[in-house]
């Protein structure tokens, strides 16, 4: 009996997901998740003080700001995992045969290479949600810092992982692992290092201002939905909606691309 489109594909996502926690990246990737929330638990202990005329004086702002950082920093390497492991996730059962396989069963082009991306950000979703939520933890029990913002941060992370990984995917059908994972670390920093800096108030002209304002929104999501860790008069230079609905398009245009790109391969290569 022929298991239906949606079973199929979810089995194909769970063996996605298993090929992707069996790579060797996870084990380093686990190494220096473990680091980082010791770093996390270690600051989120202090209490940051500042004195004024001799006197010791709370600055819940400032334990806001450090979050912020940290679920920034934790994030955008979320997002660097979801595209290094989507870099050679398609490209790999494709260089070895067993892709031609799989397709000559029931199986269509975009269920496939759907499924090969839904594994990648399954794995980089978890690592997030353990780092991100760890994180977001102790923030609230140790200095009173909301959980609502971090929800929102961290749906913002899985939208901007989602996009990436699919363009390091789109990217690994023509280009070499090495490069593509490249590529990947180099541009989702340089592109967040833009949208802090505009957040900041630097004026961007030329290439770098035009894509701060219509490439893919990475960091502003998380500054945007964090922003009320800080003071409570903090604004955001970009609308909510605006920004989420970018993010949304992004994800859209990114899986696209991808599957458009899948049905120009040619099998058996």
């Amino acid at each position: 009996m022929t298991p239906s489109p949606a079973r199929s594909f979810r089995l194909l996502a769970l063996e996605a997901l298993s090929d992707a926690v069996r790579r060797r990246i996870v084990p380093t990737v686990g190494v220096m998740a473990l680091f980082s929330l010791l770093f996390v638990d270690s600051c989120t202990s202090c209490s940051p003080v500042v004195t004024r005329n001799g006197e010791a004086l709370e600055l819940p702002q400032i334990a806001g700001v450090g979050g912020l950082v940290g679920m920034l920093v934790l994030g955008l390497w979320t997002m660097v995992l979801a595209g290094v492991l989507a870099s050679d996730h398609l490209a790999e059962p494709l260089a070895d045969g067993s892709a031609d396989l799989l397709l000559a069963r029931p199986v269509s082009r975009e269920a496939f290479a759907l499924s090969r991306w839904a594994g990648a950000w399954l794995l980089a979703a978890a690592t997030g949600a353990l780092l991100l939520g760890t994180t977001a933890l102790l923030l609230h029990v140790r200095q009173g810092l909301p959980l609502a913002p971090a929800a929102l941060g961290y749906l913002a992370c899985l939208a901007g992982a989602g996009s990436v990984a699919a363009l390091a995917m789109t990217a690994s059908l023509w280009w070499p692992r090495a490069l593509t994972a490249l590529v990947v670390f180099g541009g989702v920093w340089a592109v967040a290092w833009l949208e802090v800096a505009r957040q900041l108030g630097a004026e961007l002209s030329g290439a770098p201002g035009w894509l701060e304002r219509f490439g893919p929104p990475l960091a502003g999501p998380i500054l945007l939905a964090l922003s009320a860790w800080i003071e409570p008069g903090t604004s955001p230079r970009v609308e909510p909606l605006v920004l989420g609905l970018r993010s949304l398009l992004w994800l859209a245009a990114s899986l696209t691309a991808l599957l458009l790109a899948f049905r120009r391969v040619e099998l058996g290569r």
